[in-house]
C-alpha cells in the first residue's frame, strides 16, 4: 500500500513539476507538499517496512529457526504505520518542519520511538 501511495505522490509531483498550473486550487497538493509526502511515504512507509521484513526473514533463515514470538513485530509495525499516517496528515495540513527527509510534525515521532521500543 505504501509503495502505491508513494508512487502516486511521485507521479503527481512529476506532473506538477512540468505543469505547475495542475491542481493549483488545493494548498495540500502544491509541489513542495507533494514532494514531502512522496519522500515520507517511500522512505518511512515502504522502505523501512521492507527493510525490517528482509532483516527478520534473513535472520530466521540463516539461524534455521522460526520466529518464536511474532506478535511484537506486528505490534511495532502497526504503531510505526500509524506514525507514518499521522506524519502524512500533518504534512498535508501544513504542520511539517520543512526539513527534507525529516518533515514530520511534532506529534509523529513519539509513534516511531514507541515502535522502536517494542
Amino acid at each position: 500500500v505504501w509503495l502505491l501511495a508513494g508512487s502516486a505522490f511521485g507521479l503527481l509531483g512529476s506532473v506538477k513539476l512540468h505543469h505547475p498550473e495542475f491542481l493549483t486550487d488545493h494548498a495540500p497538493l502544491s509541489f513542495g507538499v507533494v514532494r514531502m509526502l512522496h519522500l515520507t511515504v517511500v522512505a518511512y512507509g515502504w522502505m523501512s517496512m521492507a527493510g525490517v521484513a528482509v532483516l527478520v526473514w534473513l535472520s530466521c533463515r540463516l539461524a534455521r529457526a522460526e520466529l518464536p514470538t511474532p506478535w511484537p513485530l506486528s505490534a511495532a509495525a502497526g504503531v510505526w504505520n500509524v506514525g507514518v499516517l499521522a506524519a502524512l496528515f500533518g504534512i498535508a495540513h501544513g504542520n511539517g518542519t520543512s526539513v527534507e527527509w525529516l518533515d514530520f510534525p511534532p506529534y509523529a515521532p513519539p509513534f516511531f520511538i514507541a515502535a522502536l521500543g517494542i
